[in-house]
């Protein structure tokens, strides 16, 4: 397990996108991916071994009232994870409180669910397992470095 990214809710996505490009040394165009999931639009940019994720949303949406009663800032730590549905059956076995009963979809074609902040001292976690990369890690080829890949 480890950091996935880290989700910064915003007011104005185009003003957020602006100062973090600067923030993260003028990073081109390439290194921004967006997205628009439901009722949030999100901006996601590498930044080292992790990346950033900026979040808005529209009127009426979860991150719209985040930002009404909380104003922008950090919104969630995400952690990436294999096999998210028996993490999360561990996480309640161990009385850990679970936002989602279930693994749902969210953006670049992974399966969330989050952490209720009242068990990881106030601190909203969303768990994150990328389809591709949990199949690879249980590909024994991947393991040894091959990748399931002929051409190297």
């Amino acid at each position: 397990m480890h950091i996935d990214h880290i989700a910064i809710a915003v007011a104005d996505l185009e003003a957020a996108i602006d100062t973090y490009r600067q923030l993260l040394g003028g990073a081109d165009k390439s290194n921004l991916r967006r997205e628009t999931v439901g009722d949030t639009e999100t901006a996601f940019f590498s930044a080292g071994g992790t990346e950033i994720e900026l979040v808005h949303g529209e009127e009426g949406s979860v991150i719209a009232a985040f930002l009404a009663k909380r104003g922008p800032g950090l919104h969630h730590l995400a952690l990436r994870v294999d096999h998210l549905r028996s993490v999360l059956e561990g996480l309640r076995a161990a009385g850990i409180a679970v936002i989602e009963p279930a693994p749902r979809a969210g953006s670049r074609g992974t399966s969330v669910a989050f952490i209720h902040p009242r068990a990881t001292q106030g601190v909203l976690v969303e768990l994150v397992e990328h389809p591709a990369l949990s199949k690879q890690s249980r590909d024994p080829k991947v393991q040894d470095g091959d990748g399931g890949n002929e051409e190297h």
